[in-house]
Parts: structure tokens; C-alpha cells; sequence
């Protein structure tokens, strides 16, 4: 069993929606976030009561198993080293941030805060898009060695998450 921390919390209201002529929204940092299970985060933009979000193609599960995204503060940062240019963690459109958990190799693990009992399967890496910096500052290839991109998650218990809240990843 790992154990961490988050550090960061992100949310974007909508993602691009060309059909709709809606242009896609800059993630926001909160301090909290409710997990609802099988649904998303309350306010984002994959919750299923409002699905505006943006699936990319590089993932090889079903969309509505795509709830919550996971990544290290630490491999986030030296990534960025490996950029062209400044790049926040909230242009990684990631939602949560850690510290102390190696993501690596957690595909079929459980992420728990124990805390509020919210908790999440992991089913994949989160491989990188072109999305983030729309090509120019070299993310996909940055994120791309160990997992830097985080893991996407389907969230399997309701709860609340909020900033220094404990994580347990267990395989």
C-alpha cells in the first residue's frame, strides 16, 4: 500500500464541444470536491449530469469509466523541466494532484481517501494528448516516460477530497 497526499485540485466546467460552439474551459483550483460514485466530480466537466468534457482518443476503456484523473506533483514538475516553455499543473488538465504516490504500473489498483471513504478503480494510464499546449511546448513527449500523465480512474464510492487529504493506493 502507498500512501500520500493531495496537493492539488483541479476542475473545468466544460471541454470543448465544437457542435455546440463551445470553446473549452480552463481548469480552476478548489480546495474541495465531492466524488460521486459512478458519476464524477461534482462541477466537472465529465460529471455525468452535464458530460461537456472531451474524451481524448488514446484510451482503451469506455468513456463513462473515465471520471477522475490522478497524477504526482514530483513527476509533473520534472516533466515541465523537459518542456519548451512555462506550463502550470492546472494546464495538464488533470483533477488531482499528489504527493508520495508513484503512479506507475497501478493499472487495477484501488485509490481510497480514507477520510470520506471516496474511492476510485484505476483502469489505465493516462497517456498524453496533444490538448494541454495544443502541440507547442513539447507536453506529449514530456509526459509520455513513467506514467508522468497520471492514471484515469472510475470513481466506485461517493466522498468528499479535499487538499491534504490522505490517499491509500493498494493493488
Amino acid at each position: 500500500v502507498q500512501e500520500g497526499e493531495i496537493v492539488h485540485i483541479f476542475l473545468a466546467k466544460q471541454g470543448f464541444k465544437p457542435k455546440l460552439k463551445l470553446q473549452r474551459m480552463e481548469m480552476e483550483e478548489v480546495t474541495e470536491v465531492m466524488a460521486e460514485k459512478s458519476k464524477g466530480l461534482v462541477g466537472d466537466r465529465y460529471h455525468t449530469d452535464n458530460l461537456m468534457g472531451t474524451y481524448s482518443q488514446t484510451s482503451r476503456i469506455p468513456d463513462d469509466h473515465r471520471q477522475a484523473t490522478f497524477t504526482d506533483i514530483e513527476k509533473f514538475w520534472e516533466a515541465v523541466a523537459e518542456m519548451k516553455g512555462n506550463f502550470e499543473p492546472k494546464q495538464s488538465r488533470r483533477n488531482f494532484f499528489t504527493k508520495g504516490i508513484d503512479w506507475r504500473d497501478t493499472e487495477g489498483a484501488t485509490v481510497t481517501i480514507p477520510v470520506s471513504g471516496a474511492e476510485f478503480h484505476v483502469w489505465e494510464e493516462c497517456t498524453p494528448c496533444q490538448i494541454p499546449d495544443e502541440g507547442k511546448l513539447g507536453f506529449k513527449n514530456a509526459f509520455t516516460p513513467e506514467w508522468r500523465g497520471g492514471v484515469r480512474t472510475e470513481i466506485t464510492g461517493t466522498g468528499l477530497i479535499a487538499v491534504a487529504f490522505t490517499v491509500l493506493v493498494s493493488s
